[in-house]
This record gives C-alpha cells, structure tokens and sequence, in this order.
C-alpha cells in the first residue's frame, strides 16, 4: 500500500514539474504577471481552493497533516490539469500560495537534532529537498532574485534544494539539522554573534605513514602531544566561556576521541549561578582516524548535533613524490539551520579551496556561515577562493594552527586566521578581520596557552 501524500509531498511534486516544464522566461514571466490576470488567478483559486484561499489570500494552516486524503487528490488532479493544459503559471500561483498558508506551520520548526532529508516524504522519488527558509540576518533581501533565475524566488517561507542537480554537479547528498534561535539568545539580545577562534597548540607533530601502492598515499598514524592538546581545548573553551563567545572553532587535525570526551565533559557541568554560559556551538578540533577526518559539532550541554568529515584529500611533495592523504571521505554534507544565522555548514582545509565544491554549496545549498577548520603552510589560496562568499551574503570562518609550521619552512605565518563578514550593512562593520602570530602570547615571553580570537558579527531578532 502507498503511503499517503502530505502537502509538502504535493508541494515537491509541482517543484519537479515546474522545473521540468520551464525555464528562466518563465521565472521572469510570473513576477511580472499583470494585476488583471493575478486577479483571475485569485478568482480561481479562491473558488477552486475555499480550504486554502479566501478572496485572493491564502488561509493559516497551523497543522499540514491534517488535510484530508479527499483534498490531497483534489490538488493532484489540479496539479495533472495545469501540466495537460501548460497552464504553468497558475500552478505556480498555487504553489506561491500554499507556502504562505503553510508559514505558520513552520514557525519555531526544530528537528530535535535529527537528521532530515525534507519536510516531504517523497525527498528520494522527486529529487526535491523541501525546507523551511530559517532567515539570516545579514542577507540582503532580493538580493538572489536580482542576481539569479530559480524556482525559490516563488516561495518566501520555505526553500528547496534540487538534489538531482546538485548530486549531478558535485555527487554529494545533504542532510539537515534545525535547531531553534533560543539557542543564541544572548547573541540576539546584544545584535551580535561573537565567534572564538583558536589555533589551539604550537607544537603538535604529525607522524605520518606513506605507502606507494597505484597511488602514492599518506596516513596519519599519530598526532604528538595529546594530553597537552587536551588541556588547551578545555582551558580555551573555558575562555571561550568568559568571553560570550557564541560559536567556537578549533582547526583541523588536532583532536582526538579524548580531546572530545574531554570538551563534552566540561561541556555538561552546568554553570553556577551567575556563571556565563559555554558558547551555543563548538565545532571540535577535527580528528584523524580510520580514513577519515572529521569535525564534530557539540552543542552547549555536550550533546554531538553534527559529523562533517572531509571530502577532498590534501596532497603535497614528499622527496620528489607527489603524496595523498588517505582519506575515504562520504560524500555527505551535513547543514545546520537557524534563525537568525540561516544555514551553516563546514569544509574542512582542502575542501573549502574546491572552487566547484563551494559555489554549489553557496548556489544550491544557499550556505550562510561557512566554518573553515585547517592545518595548512598557507592562506593566500583561501582568501582568494572565498572572494566568491561575498556575492552569496556567506561570512566565513577559517582557522589554521600554527602546528603546520612543523611541516613548513616558515618559521611564522602571518596569518592564522580570519573572519569574513558581508552581507548588508549594520552597526558592525563588514570586512575582512584577519588574525596571526603578531597577537600570539608567546611574543610576550608566555606559553602556548589559551590563544582565543574573537569577532562580532551582526545578529537580529525579527518577529516573524
């Protein structure tokens, strides 16, 4: 027996359609549809549609799966009717119209840090990812309709990835987290969301394990100095504590299963009164293991909301030889969306210097906060590379150690980190917010202890 069909399941259904059945006229067609033939468009709905639309104006759904299996066949055959008679505009009416009965459905719309692949159940059958649109606050409005032709411009609560193109371009599938705006209430109460970044230790030495098979590999069998790492993980997130910051970002490689057990831990002793809280967000230094190298991302209480491993393999000279990291990444991105930030998501090191890689996850995805964790001997290639987040409204973070000077001839970086901030205007200045060694405590004669960048970006509270 087929399952039952829910509105979201049809709203996917018309996405396919349109998408089959049209291109970029006709995007440009329907906004400019004249107010003669909306007032038609209105009139029928309203009579075809009483359940959704009364005089031209769409109805509150608070409970979308409560609709009648009788109304779901209505609107399928509505549906059949419109792509028989090419009537694509009026579907694309409806389609414009039920996403703002369904807004209400989807206020304060949490997915309790489950996985989800679309609100609609038939996310595999119709290659339609359909979402609720969390909204970011440093976006321009309209500012994507002006730069671009696509099917989202039609809806303002919802907004769908089309996982037939995306997997076409890149071969990855994407997954989502919803987590509520509360999270960050502090960051919504001063307007702003601090990031920590830290580049955690100076003197973690890489062991690596090379092997000339077809191709010429190396693993990663050891990263020195644990306990010195573990340390510093949780004296910075203490830091991080005391200084309000809201989302924290160790780099690349320097984690470990302790490193984790040890922030989550500290994570979960709960502040004493009048104790600052831990940062909403803590993306763990990422850790290399089994062929993989991921970042985990805790939540304030400890609890793991999301696994990012990287995709793309680092490789460098070795004696003459070109070497590879071994890493068997899973084609997987993971976005994490929330009011007030939009969608954020994470490219380990090598990933975020993909050109390809980013533009989709900023095209399609529509990625807002991009979290860079590295272990890299440069930065030139990453500042340029991301030239191209401005024109999506995505800030960036990207943070480096200064531990890859052990594989490098450099005896400083210059850069080890940065913070771009875009988008529209507000009381904190947009740009791009560098940080390196020049700010290091060991200038000052200090150990390697308790390094923690900081930078504000704009955050607001919008009453929807």
């Amino acid at each position: 027996m087929s399952q039952r069909k829910t509105l979201y399941d049809m709203m996917a259904i018309m996405i396919r359609e349109l998408l089959e059945n049209t291109d970029n006229r006709f995007i440009r067609n329907f906004f400019t549809i004249s107010q003669k033939k909306r007032e038609e468009f209105d009139g029928f709905l309203s009579n075809y549609f009483p359940e959704f639309i009364k005089e031209g104006n769409p109805k509150e759904i608070s409970y979308p799966y409560g609709i009648s299996e009788k109304i779901i066949e209505k609107i399928e055959g509505f549906t059949k009717s419109c792509l028989e008679e090419e009537n694509f505009l009026l579907l694309a009416e409806f389609l414009n119209k039920l996403d703002s009965c369904l807004a209400l459905s989807l206020r304060n719309y949490t997915t309790e840090y489950e996985e989800i692949f679309g609100l609609n159940d038939n996310w595999k059958e119709q290659e339609i990812q359909l979402l609720p649109r969390c909204y970011c606050s440093w976006e321009h409005k309209g500012k994507a309709k002006n730069s671009s032709y696509s099917l989202n411009h039609l809806l303002n609560h919802f907004y769908f990835i089309d996982t037939k193109t995306f997997h076409r371009a890149t071969g990855f599938c994407v997954s989502h987290i919803f987590i509520r705006e509360s999270i960050f209430q502090r960051a919504l109460e001063r307007q702003a969301l601090r990031i920590g970044l830290t580049p955690l230790y100076d003197g973690a030495e890489l062991t690596l394990i090379y092997e000339e098979k077809e191709n010429c590999v190396f693993q990663v069998e050891a990263v020195s100095d644990l306990e010195i790492r573990k340390v510093n993980a949780v004296s910075i997130l203490e830091k991080a504590k005391k200084e309000e910051v809201d989302i924290l970002c160790y780099p690349e490689m320097l984690g470990s299963p302790m490193i984790l057990k040890a922030l989550q831990e500290r994570l979960q002793k709960f502040p004493e009164e009048g104790e600052k809280p831990y940062p909403s967000l803590v993306a763990a230094p990422s850790c290399w293991q089994n062929r993989s190298n991921k970042t985990i991302v805790l939540d304030e209480m400890g609890e793991v909301l999301c696994v990012q491993g990287k995709q793309h393999p680092y490789s460098f000279l070795n004696n003459g030889q070109e070497y590879e990291e071994d890493i068997e990444g899973d084609r997987h991105i993971c976005l994490i969306h929330c009011n007030g930030i939009g969608r954020i998501a994470i490219a380990i090191c090598k990933d975020a210097l993909i050109r390809n890689y980013i533009f989709h996850m900023l095209d399609i995805l529509k990625v807002t906060l991009l979290i860079i964790p590295s272990f890299s001997t440069g930065f030139f290639d990453f500042e340029t590379n991301l030239e191209m987040c401005k024109a999506f409204d995505c800030n960036v973070v990207w943070v480096n150690t200064c531990s890859a000077k052990k594989i490098s001839e450099k005896k400083a970086f210059s850069l080890l980190g940065y913070v771009l901030k875009t988008g529209k205007r507000s009381n904190i200045k947009n740009g791009l917010w560098p940080f390196g060694e020049e700010e290091c405590p060991k200038r000052e004669g200090k150990e390697c202890k308790d390094c923690l960048y900081t930078q504000d970006m704009y955050m607001e509270y919008r009453n929807y």
